[in-house]
């Protein structure tokens, strides 16, 4: 692989880019990242009380941006590629429940869905209960941006005694989505 380092392009007339056949020429990546507002007190999947940040330091997306259908709680990839999907959380655990989070994917718009990635929480059984923050992360091969997709979801005991934080004001539960990269192929 050849590199090539460059301090400084000079403009030209027209308006193409030429590319030697079998070669590519990739924009920037694209990076999404998204908060859940709401406490989660059950067993669910998160559909709605998602939005963007909106700090005075927070930084906005780059590309076309996610999207999630708040019906369903699947996200819709803006573009093909290898995508990287990671969802960080930080929960209240009292009990011993075992409850865990998933990413869900699917590969024909929901007919079908499989685990792509799990995170459970520890087993912590005291009266005053401990913070706990996880993470599980997974890399997605979206060829076809109309049946790829994935939701995120609660399951197993979440409830009033061992819930997840969520905040409109600060990053506790999040979702970050960073394409990485063209697909793979085979």
């Amino acid at each position: 692989m050849s590199l090539l380092k460059v301090d400084t392009v000079q403009g030209r007339s027209g308006t193409d880019i030429s590319v030697a056949s079998g070669h590519t020429l990739e924009a920037p990546q694209d990076f999404d990242l998204w908060r859940y507002t709401s406490n989660v007190t059950s067993d669910q999947v998160f559909k709605t009380d998602w939005e963007r940040p909106d700090g005075i330091l927070d930084g906005k997306y780059i590309g076309s941006g996610m999207s999630v259908n708040s019906s369903t709680g699947y996200w819709t990839f803006p573009k093909t590629g290898l995508w990287q999907v990671t969802f960080y959380f930080n929960a209240d655990v009292r009990s011993n429940s075992y409850a865990y989070l998933s990413i869900i994917v699917t590969n024909d718009n929901g007919s079908t869905e499989e685990d792509a990635t799990q995170a459970y929480e520890n087993e912590r059984d005291n009266d005053g209960g401990r913070g706990l923050n996880g993470a599980m992360t997974c890399f997605l091969n979206i060829t076809d941006t109309s049946n790829h997709k994935f939701k995120v979801a609660s399951s197993n005991g979440w409830d009033s005694t061992n819930h997840i934080f969520g905040s409109s004001t600060k990053n506790l539960t999040y979702l970050i989505c960073e394409r990485k990269g063209v697909g793979q192929s085979g």
